[in-house]
């Protein structure tokens, strides 16, 4: 059984982004590399940070007034619009109970569910 890995965050350049595409397939035991590097130009980086920034604060707000995820640990982290959700949620139903605000929180353009259900 290989690992699959997901390559997440901004670079400059398309040309980055196929580089750490195939660095990411040469580590041993890669089975697969889910490439979801967004290309922002530098010019345009701390720009696009900041706003980064502030969708992220909006979406923990979101998740921090859902009752039913307080047993839940899940972290944010906005790259060009897209959240990614990482940790541990007690149920599938929580999975899509933290999805549904992060996909209507403004500024989020998309959402990447790396959530994992806890196990009993």
């Amino acid at each position: 059984m290989g690992l699959y890995s997901t390559l997440f965050g901004t670079v400059s350049s398309a040309e980055t982004k196929a580089a750490a595409d195939e660095k990411a397939k040469a580590v041993s035991g890669v089975k697969s590399v889910e490439n979801a590097l967004q290309v922002v130009g530098a010019a345009k980086q701390d720009t696009v940070a900041a706003k980064d920034d502030d969708v992220e604060d909006r979406v923990e707000a979101a998740l921090g007034k859902q009752d039913d995820l307080k047993a839940a640990r899940i972290d944010v982290d906005v790259e060009n619009g897209v959240a990614r959700l990482t940790g541990t949620v007690p149920s599938q139903a929580d999975r899509l109970r933290a999805a549904v605000p992060t996909r209507t929180t403004s500024g989020v353009w998309a959402v990447k569910d790396g959530l994992r259900v806890e196990q009993d």
